[in-house]
């Protein structure tokens, strides 16, 4: 090593160039023989892989001793990361769960900027709630497959890649049944500059990366690097290659990290810049890997830095509460402040309580209903007949005691910030019209599983009256929000997932 030429080390170690950029810096195109000394350096201590490019080229990592520094202290920020979401004790279940979701969100919007497949936060967000309703968007469909399998749903068994892929695949183009999901042409759904495999070689070259991902001896992180980059490389699917390189290298990755690979934020790496693109072309021409890997490390170094300092911050704050005692052992059932970020309704008296038998509370509501028909401006139809036809009694499900469900019994929590309830009412208004502010952000306050609500907490909650709180609760049941039960000679609202039956 001490008689390496000094430019070898420094356009090695220090700075990674390219032939063009190493006749830049030394501002001269009259250099040919000393890059070639550099090449010829980089070879001297490179590892050769079993994976190969298009043209057969065995592709290279460059491994000198400054390189692998670099390797090794990229590999200890992945580690800090993960143990500092390791550290959060088992009073801290809610506030962990909060990190996880933030790291989710943000690989969530990255992957509907690289499929250029966007919906809107708030609509992103309910994804990761019991609110989200399935719209039936192909670009909604795509976002929660791949939801799924960041949240380790998807993708469990690992036999081999194409295997893998097949499955994920399957989750974000919303087919259960694949009849091929290859390349069948050299057309790509999705434009492309740059080379990528012919469609009669694809099946070649993914065998060459089944046999590189089992049996090659490099470590696991560039490994898993590679094989993101080859699948992006060599584009073998009919469309989302991004997303399937991306789950493949996460995949790998959780051999090492378990779950928490899935939360690594590899989807910004294919969103390419124009150094990004250089990069991988390189790494194409040359069969030299280590232009794309020395990518990846800058890109991501600043992420994995950021979600360190944001799982701190969450872990930070709640050790001061629980140092100030303001954490309580009790669960607090309802968010805080709903009244403070609602304006009520008009203000109406409050009438005499209601009677709890339903057979007096249907003569009631007929009382103060038929009025208002007679009126000369009557109420729009739509709203007539949601108030005035209620469910019947002898539709709404009776039942002789609650449940016992385990989310109700060891649900965290609920100590959501008002941005994220008008958030959430947000995606409930978007998806349901027909519900107005006030119902949206009492149901996105109170729809926690297994949790049962009255006519009564949305009162109290909204600060309205008994019928305006009739009228509502019972709106959200007919727009199969909740669930209407009678216990009794009560009746409850209990959360009604995605797809229940009725």
């Amino acid at each position: 090593m001490a008689n390496v030429n000094p430019l070898c080390l420094k356009y090695t170690d220090e700075n990674y160039v390219t032939k063009q950029g190493f006749f830049v810096a030394l501002g001269s195109s009259l250099v040919e023989r000393l890059w070639d000394n550099v090449v010829s350096y980089r070879l001297s201590v490179s590892s050769r892989t079993k994976l190969r490019t298009i043209s057969q080229l065995p592709f290279t990592l460059t491994q000198s001793e400054g390189l692998k520094a670099r390797y090794a202290t990229f590999g200890r920020l992945i580690d800090n990361v993960k143990a500092e979401m390791d550290s959060f004790n088992e009073a801290m279940g809610e506030e962990k769960a909060k990190a996880i979701k933030f790291a989710q969100l943000s690989c969530l919007k990255a992957a509907g900027e690289l499929e250029d497949a966007r919906v809107s936060e708030p609509t992103l967000r309910a994804m990761f709630t019991e609110l989200y309703r399935p719209s039936g968007d192909p670009r909604e469909t795509l976002l929660a497959g791949y939801r799924d399998f960041l949240q380790g749903k998807v993708g469990i068994d690992f036999p081999d890649c194409s295997t893998f892929c097949a499955d994920v695949y399957g989750a974000i183009s919303g087919t259960e049944e694949l009849v091929t999901f290859y390349r069948i042409s050299d057309n790509l759904s999705q434009g492309r500059a740059g080379e990528y495999a012919k469609y009669g070689d694809i099946e070649s070259l993914v065998d060459n990366l089944e046999d590189f991902v089992a049996n090659d001896p490099l470590d696991l992180l560039p490994k898993a690097f590679l094989s993101l980059y080859f699948v992006d490389y060599i584009q073998p699917f009919a469309s989302h290659n991004g997303l399937l390189a991306i789950a493949l290298a996460k995949k790998i990755l959780s051999k090492r990290y378990g779950e928490f690979a899935y939360l690594l934020p590899l989807e910004r790496l294919l969103i390419k810049s124009p150094k990004a693109k250089e990069m991988f072309l390189e790494s194409a021409k040359t069969a030299d890997f280590t232009y794309a890997m020395l990518y990846f490390i800058e890109a991501l170094t600043p992420l994995l830095e950021g979600l360190l300092n944001e799982i701190s911050r969450i872990r930070s704050d709640a050790l001061k509460r629980e140092f100030r005692g303001q954490v309580s052992e009790e669960p607090v059932p309802e968010p805080v402040a709903i009244e403070e970020i609602t304006a009520p309704e008009r203000a109406t008296p409050e009438p005499v309580e209601a009677p709890v038998d339903p057979t007096p509370l249907r003569e009631v509501e007929q009382e103060k209903v038929a009025p208002r028909v007679e009126t000369p401006k009557p109420a729009p139809k739509e709203e007539v007949a949601e108030i005035k036809k209620p469910a019947p009694v002898s539709e709404v499900p009776v039942i002789e005691s609650f449940p016992v469900d385990p989310k109700a019994a060891f649900a965290p929590r609920l100590s959501i910030n008002d941005k994220e309830v008008k958030m959430a009412a947000r995606y409930i208004m978007e998806t349901h019209p027909d519900i107005n502010k006030q119902q949206a952000l009492f149901f996105a306050s109170h729809c926690t599983a297994g949790r049962y609500y009255t006519i009564q907490d949305y009162k109290k909650t909204m600060k309205v009256a008994y019928e305006t709180a009739r009228t509502s609760m019972d709106r959200l049941a007919i727009a199969k929000l909740y669930q209407k039960l009678r216990i009794k000679n009560k009746y409850v609202y209990t959360l009604r997932k995605a797809g229940e039956k009725e």
